[in-house]
């Protein structure tokens, strides 16, 4: 759920040798999902959901047995059974439910970008739109860094 007030909700999927793969849910916790919402500057998890709660992924499954202590700072720190080695489908697709809050999201943007759209913010109980007076590209980082990738949280970043 993009730029959402309330729990942020979804699939897991990791950017793996140039490639975006699902994580299998065999052995999913919570110790592991909160991992996968601090990568994403998500918060806490409040749920580790499991058997493709939110659908099942496609395409390559990259991890599966993921082992995470809670306190790795990325999911593949986490150990797992090894990259591409797995031992299930789609239907056991891991998820997460972390608990987001942020206060700028974006709407109405490209169908097929949801990192565009129109800049608001949630103030006093409601959301408001900020004018475009005087707004550049420094305003527009300082938005990108606010939502902290909250509207990608199916998709981890690579590892730097």
């Amino acid at each position: 759920m993009f730029g959402s007030i309330g729990p942020v909700v979804a699939g897991v999927e990791v950017f793996l040798q140039g490639q975006w793969a699902t994580v299998c849910g065999d052995d999913w916790d919570l110790a592991d999902a909160q991992v996968v919402c601090r990568q994403v500057g998500c918060g806490r998890v409040l749920s580790a959901p499991h058997e493709a709660t939110f659908g099942p992924g496609q395409g390559p499954i990259g991890l599966d047995n993921v082992n995470c202590n809670g306190n790795e700072s990325e999911l593949t720190q986490c150990g797992h059974r090894g990259l591409w080695t797995h031992r299930c489908g789609h239907s056991e697709d891991a998820g997460v439910v972390c608990e987001a809050a942020s206060p700028v999201r974006l709407v109405n943007g490209l169908s097929n970008n949801p990192c565009s759209g129109r800049v608001e913010v949630f103030l006093q109980g409601q959301w408001g739109t900020v004018c475009d007076d005087d707004w550049d590209l420094n305003d527009a980082q300082v938005k990108t860094l606010i939502l902290n990738r909250v509207q990608t949280v199916t998709k981890l970043p690579p590892s730097l």
